[in-house]
């Protein structure tokens, strides 16, 4: 049975920069409030159905790659 993902678009403060940006990949929402606390989500989720067994091995499966 495939998995579901949602990955969003966001954007963030970058503290180097001293601006907020907007990401060049999509990732889920967890993933985003545990490396990025001042995010704002933009848009609706994209969801994309995985294999489970490519999904438990990550590597083998990029997340990042348009379908």
């Amino acid at each position: 049975m495939p998995t579901t993902l949602r990955l969003y678009h966001f954007g963030h403060f970058d503290r180097v920069r001293r601006r907020r940006m907007m990401a060049r990949y999509v990732c889920e929402a967890p993933e985003i409030r545990c490396r990025y606390p001042d995010h704002e989500l933009i848009g609706a989720p994209e969801v994309r159905r995985v294999p489970d067994d490519r999904y438990a091995n990550s590597a083998a499966y990029n997340l990042h790659s348009p379908k």
